[in-house]
């Protein structure tokens, strides 16, 4: 949130995608503590003047009603280290990105790499340096704009 801040306008977005919750090694018990999360998310932000923006369905799909909104933006994304679903899901919005011409950055969020970066040489000293970093203070004089956002389903409405 801080670097995305400090780069302009600020659209807190948090995609719901039924594809993922649907997958095998998902659970209701995890959609219920992920989706208390998304809720203190969201209380989060109207605490300092933003509003968490949801939509339900595949990512890319939701970036493309965007882009329809908003002729230009670019995508500030935390690194998901989930499973070979959300690995898939993030190379087809990379790829989204790169055919639009939207600018689109991971930023590290626990010091587990994937990709060509994923190798156990190194490891170790890589997740000291980035756990040594001093933890960035959340902003309060970020400019936020809103769009118009969907409820959190309910488990039954994800299957």
């Amino acid at each position: 949130m801080a670097r995305a801040a400090a780069r302009g306008p600020v659209l807190p977005l948090y995609s719901v995608e039924p594809g993922y919750w649907a997958a095998a090694d998902t659970s209701y018990r995890q959609w219920l503590f992920h989706r208390a999360s998304v809720e203190d998310l969201a209380d989060q932000l109207r605490a300092i003047g933003g509003q968490l923006c949801v939509r339900v369905g595949d990512a890319v799909d939701a970036f493309q009603a965007l882009r329809k909104q908003f002729d230009e933006f670019s995508i500030l994304s935390h690194q998901e280290t989930g499973n070979a679903w959300t690995y898939r899901r993030d190379k087809e919005v990379r790829t989204w990105c790169r055919d639009q011409g939207v600018a689109f950055e991971e930023v590290m969020q626990f010091g587990v790499w994937r990709g060509k970066d994923a190798h156990r040489t190194g490891w170790a000293k890589r997740w000291d340096i980035m756990m040594a970093e001093p933890q960035t203070e959340v902003p309060h004089d970020v400019q936020f704009i809103t769009a118009e956002g969907q409820a959190l389903p309910s488990p039954e409405a994800l299957g």
